[in-house]
């Protein structure tokens, strides 16, 4: 950035790269960038980043708001911007104005895939293949969920469900493939079995065009049923992760998971026996929890016996 000196830097921040981000966006300012901060995080905490060097933040999904907003950066500066969907900024009194939200992409098949080629995508892989045996590529099939589970940010994609095509998603595929032979896909949707004749009919759409790649992704128990699981191991499924949370159902229904702990097992052992390895997610400490819950999330663990398991300590977004 010291040497190219752009106009106007870009940066997505979460949770885990707040502190990356910061550091980023102190080098675009020595730069003479004008910087703009967009992601889960930033939506949060307006002053925060406002404060460390953000001259606006983007809130809602980035690509449409993007299109209008650099080339008014180039033109104009960063002036004159209350007419522009989906961002926050200061205004000459050093106050906080919220622009009014964009509203969602609805045919998120318009979008172009990713720009893989802007990163050495083969690195990424190879360092797969040597921490893990296999070399991986990942993609979303979908954007938002309904779910209403506290513990997670919607300030991306709100509470909704959009989905791309079985053909659009299968041409990226094709792309993913003929670039990089990846030895298996990560499908990075929020609850890949969301809606069960989309599943059916990608998974048509693979075996028409030939393709059967192993993958991993997400879901919950209650999109999970006999003919889902066949499907998924028709497809290549080799690992599918849930999100337990907790053995309790006291907690569970504080954290408004809308699921059941005595069905996850079920679900565990039913992914087992269709060959499908099964992780599940844990989280502790949320808010309530006592001693017999934790106890309740041990026995849950045993009686499930999931292939792994993966815990996180829950704290407020």
């Amino acid at each position: 950035m010291r040497e190219v000196r752009p106009p106007v830097v870009g940066v997505y921040s979460n949770l885990m790269t707040r502190t990356k981000v910061l550091q980023v966006m102190d080098v675009a300012k020595q730069a003479g960038s004008l910087v703009v901060v967009g992601g889960p995080d930033p939506v949060n905490y307006l002053d925060e980043y406002l404060s460390r060097g953000a001259d606006m933040v983007v809130f809602g999904e980035g690509e449409l708001t993007l299109e209008q907003l650099v080339p008014h950066l180039i033109e104009r500066g960063a002036h004159d911007l209350a007419g522009i969907q989906g961002i926050a900024f200061r205004n000459d009194q050093g106050e906080i104005v919220r622009t009014e939200p964009r509203p969602m992409i609805a045919d998120l098949d318009a979008q172009p895939f990713p720009d893989r080629a802007a990163i050495n995508q083969h690195a990424y892989i190879d360092v797969w293949r040597e921490h893990h045996g296999r070399g991986s590529v990942s993609l979303i099939t979908a954007r938002g969920c309904p779910y209403t589970c506290t513990w997670c940010s919607h300030s991306v994609f709100g509470y909704s469900h959009r989905r791309r095509s079985p053909k659009n998603v299968v041409d990226e595929v094709e792309q993913i493939v003929a670039t990089y032979t990846p030895d298996l896909l990560w499908y990075a949707d929020d609850v890949f079995t969301i809606n069960h004749k989309w599943l059916f009919d990608y998974s048509a759409e693979l075996l028409r065009r030939g393709f059967h790649l192993p993958f991993e992704t997400i879901s919950r128990e209650d999109r999970l049923n006999e003919e889902v699981i066949e499907t998924l191991a028709r497809m290549g499924c080799y690992r599918l992760w849930i999100g337990a949370e907790s053995g309790s159902q006291k907690i569970l229904d504080a954290m408004k998971r809308r699921t059941n702990a005595e069905r996850v097992r079920g679900m565990v052992h039913l992914l087992q026996k269709h060959g499908i390895e099964v992780g599940m997610f844990i989280m502790l400490g949320y808010d309530g929890e006592e001693r017999e819950d934790l106890e309740a999330t041990v026995e849950h663990l045993k009686l499930a016996g999931p292939n792994t398991f993966l815990t996180t300590v829950a704290y407020p977004i």
